[in-house]
């Protein structure tokens, strides 16, 4: 188990080192499995649905992982239910596209079925953990 955590699970190339900590795992470490872990009542999701409803802003780099989460957010506006649930799953799935499809160590390895990608939610109250596909 090589566990890589940051604020709202994001996946954000160009800074964090968040892409090269999850590339370490599967390629110094043989990590064959790689999950995107949400959680329920996730504050940072939480606030980009803040930023997102009411155009709250946050300062330093706090903006960058809201900025991260907003397409995730303004996606889920466009579902039906609720809106921080649908927005921590569309995060989710967004951050595991990212990580499928922006490596160049980890994209041949999941296209080749070497390595998964899988995403779910943790629920904080229950500790339920619910497998998205």
């Amino acid at each position: 188990l090589f566990v890589v955590r940051i604020a709202g699970n994001i996946v954000n190339p160009p800074h964090y080192g968040i892409l090269g900590s999850i590339e370490y795992g599967v390629a110094a470490l043989g990590a064959n499995l790689v999950m995107v872990l949400g959680h329920s009542r996730c504050g940072a999701v939480t606030a980009a649905v803040q930023a997102v409803e009411t155009g709250m802003e946050f300062p330093g780099s706090i903006a960058s992982i809201i900025d991260t989460i907003t397409p995730a957010v303004k996606n889920a506006q466009k579902m039906h239910g609720d809106l921080l649930l649908n927005s921590v799953r569309e995060n989710v799935r967004l951050s595991v596209e990212k990580i499928e499809t922006a490596s160049p160590v980890l994209t041949p390895l999941i296209e080749s079925g070497t390595v998964k990608v899988i995403g779910g939610k943790y629920d904080l109250i229950t500790g339920e953990v619910t497998l998205y596909t």
